[in-house]
């Protein structure tokens, strides 16, 4: 597992996530594309609302998407089977987006410091996410 957002913020997100009735999160979603950060895109080529994560997420589920700079075409939908794309943020690390939760089924690499469309295998069937080195 990579670090974490600092403390501030995950008690942020934990009460934001608890108010809302569901399973705290840890640190994810804080909507920014923070140096680190995987960011997956509700539309092709980084468009749209986003998610943002730096930890492996065994599960999507319970996340929302999010208004990004790019817009908000699928902000409040949920992040599980519905990103199009994504913006690894990260300088040395590679993101893995599986098709089925806990790290499972089709995966699709992406490079670090890249955007990519996801692949037919996972768009609009991503799972879960989780960091490798290069």
């Amino acid at each position: 597992m990579r670090s974490k957002h600092g403390l501030a913020a995950a008690a942020v997100t934990a009460a934001v996530t608890l108010a809302a009735g569901a399973s705290p999160a840890v640190a994810e979603g804080d909507g920014r594309c923070d140096d680190g950060d995987a960011c997956l895109y509700y539309n092709s080529n980084t468009r749209g609302a986003w998610f943002d994560h730096r930890n492996n997420v065994a599960n999507y589920v319970g996340y929302t998407l999010m208004p990004s700079p790019q817009g908000s075409s699928g902000a409040g939908q949920p992040v599980k089977n519905n990103a199009a794309s994504i913006w690894n943020n990260d300088p040395t690390h590679f993101v893995h987006i599986y098709y089925h939760s806990n790290y499972q089924g089709p995966v699709q690499d992406i490079k670090a410091k890249s955007t990519a469309n996801l692949s037919a295998a996972v768009k609009n069937n991503n799972a879960s996410g989780s960091w490798n080195s290069p």
